[in-house]
């Protein structure tokens, strides 16, 4: 039985609450089910200027109705755990803001090239 079973990994992401209010939360992640990866990241964008707007709450296209929201962009990740095995250890990019884990579907993952380095 893999579904519903607990793994090991607690994943911590930071998201913003309202202007000004950031917010750390920690979250038990379920082992995959067929078509999800659960992924770790090993480096993650931040744009500065766009987020130092969002967390000041004056972002001009983000009214305080576009809150909450996950900060953040594209990370380099590895598949730490899936229910197709052969997956692990694979290197790539998905979008998962600020947190260092995620459970998301595959095909959101994209594959990088063996050789290339993460920068």
């Amino acid at each position: 039985m893999r579904r519903g079973v607990a793994t090991s990994v607690r994943a911590t992401e930071w998201m913003l609450e309202a202007p000004g209010r950031l917010q750390k939360t920690t979250t038990a992640l379920p082992v995959p089910a067929p078509g999800e990866i659960l992924v770790t990241s090993v480096a993650g964008a931040v744009s500065p200027g766009t987020e130092r707007v969002l967390l000041h709450g004056t972002c001009p296209t983000a009214p305080a109705s576009a809150y909450p929201r996950q900060p953040g962009y594209l990370n380099i990740v590895v598949i730490r755990d899936a229910a197709d095995r052969t997956l692990i250890g694979e290197r790539g990019v998905a979008t998962l803001g600020h947190r260092d884990h995620a459970l998301i579907p595959y095909h959101r993952f994209v594959r990088i090239p063996p050789g290339l380095p993460d920068d």
